[in-house]
């Protein structure tokens, strides 16, 4: 049965004249081959969507992470070194342990091919995955926080956790994997890299022959989307590749793109809050609405709550005079004690 709220489309009939439909028939297993590096070509052609940087950091020096994971080397290489773009990945760490950078395997974690066998090593499918999509999109470097944050080394771990709106807003493009409880669902339904989806489109057949589908709904409960370290990486992305309910889809400041959809770019997106045009101008109400939104986060060690939206205060740093403390902006310190 389909629900009223469901959106419902009518599907593109190339062989009729003026024919108004512009839904998709899709694969039920494999994503289309080539149409990440397609969506991301018409994203970047079309000019509508330009990079923001947080206001503390500036266009005209783009933060490096520290550490980046050549998907060619198969091998971490320093970020300050690497002049070019890398991709980042937004998703659900899980509850099941993983293989992670740490002090003591660093020094062979920069030998050219040390991870070669990723599988063999313990690192989880997602980001085995997402090294796929990389190279499917024509770049060469990924930014993990698995692997290119030494999880042992505090002085580091605080630096890259209080600059991780940089990290995000700076990738050229945030793979984000909304789907599955952890690390090891995978991006699904990438042909060659990945294990096959099960992506049930409903169709429904009229009189004359034309076909509807149901798209599926945005806003669904997911547990990426409910957790708190994840809000930072998804607010401050500037493009966004989304695995989620068997389905792919792009996402950046001006567009957004559905595999089971024929649309244009350009149509802009609402982004609420828009720190990148008055930065200076921000008012506390804006603020206290993004806080709103992020304290209906979860987290596993509720002690992590300042660390998860430090990207957000270091950012904002120079939007509010004084800076913060425990999340509060000194500025207004007498009204934000009151929320």
């Amino acid at each position: 049965m389909i629900a009223v709220s469901d959106p419902i489309h009518l599907v593109r009939n190339k062989d009729a004249r003026n024919h108004n439909g512009f839904g998709i028939l899709v694969d039920r297993y494999w994503i289309e081959d080539g149409i990440l590096a397609r969506w991301k070509s018409r994203c970047i052609s079309q000019k509508c969507c330009p990079s923001f940087h947080p206001p503390t950091i500036g266009k005209k020096s783009l933060f490096r992470p520290v550490w980046l994971f050549d998907t060619r080397d198969l091998r971490l290489v320093q970020g300050g070194r690497i002049k070019a773009d890398y991709v980042a990945l937004s998703y659900v760490w899980g509850t099941k342990p993983f293989f992670q950078t740490t002090k003591d395997h660093l020094a062979r974690l920069l030998r050219p091919q040390s991870l070669l066998q990723l599988e063999l090593l313990g690192v989880p499918r997602t980001i085995r995955d997402a090294i796929g999509v990389v190279n499917l999109l024509n770049e060469r470097y990924l930014w993990v926080d698995a692997l290119c944050i030494v999880q042992d080394d505090m002085h580091e771990k605080h630096s890259q956790i209080n600059n991780m709106a940089a990290i995000f807003a700076s990738a050229k493009v945030t793979i984000i994997a909304k789907q599955g409880a952890d690390a090891n669902f995978g991006l699904k339904g990438i042909r060659g890299v990945s294990q096959p989806r099960n992506l049930n489109q409903v169709k429904i057949m009229l009189e004359d022959g034309s076909v509807l589908i149901r798209g599926s709904r945005d806003g669904l409960s997911d547990p990426w989307s409910g957790r708190g370290w994840t809000f930072q990486e998804d607010y401050f992305s500037n493009r966004k590749i989304v695995f989620d309910q068997d389905s792919v889809a792009w996402e950046c400041r001006c567009s957004k793109f559905r595999e089971h959809l024929d649309t244009n770019p350009g149509a802009i997106q609402s982004r609420g809050i828009s720190l990148e045009q008055n930065p200076k101008r921000l008012l506390l109400e804006d603020y206290n609405s993004l806080v709103a939104k992020y304290n209906f986060r979860t987290l596993t060690y509720p002690q992590d709550a300042l660390a998860a939206f430090a990207g957000v205060t270091t950012a904002l740093t120079k939007s509010f005079s004084g800076g913060f403390i425990c999340g509060l902006p000194t500025l207004f310190i007498d009204q934000a004690l009151c929320w």
